[in-house]
């Protein structure tokens, strides 16, 4: 469990490896680089405010599965384990489990 605690609108999140591969065992061709990319929520920041002091909460909790742009990820090395961390704008979606 990682024990960093992200500030604002921020998230932390596992990638899905295996996001290329069908249920049936195909391996698909990933064209778009710029398509979304899925994961698993592991943090999330309280969310941030807006200019007349509102705060907006994420819409997201730990273990939602997202879908989010891969242009806004960041990799980061957290307790020796490769985590994303994300923007809460970036983010498409939940995902159905």
């Amino acid at each position: 469990m990682i024990k960093f605690r992200p500030r604002n609108n921020i998230l932390i999140i596992e990638k899905e490896e295996d996001q290329n591969i069908t249920k049936g065992g195909i391996h698909r061709i990933r064209i778009d680089k710029k398509q979304a990319s899925i994961g698993k929520v592991l943090a999330v920041g309280p969310g941030g405010t807006d200019e007349d002091g509102v705060h907006h909460p994420v819409g997201v909790k730990p273990g939602d599965r997202i879908a989010y742009d891969l242009n806004g990820q960041k990799t980061v090395q957290i307790d020796f384990e490769d985590v994303v961390m994300l923007k809460a704008e970036f983010v498409y979606g939940i995902v159905p489990a």
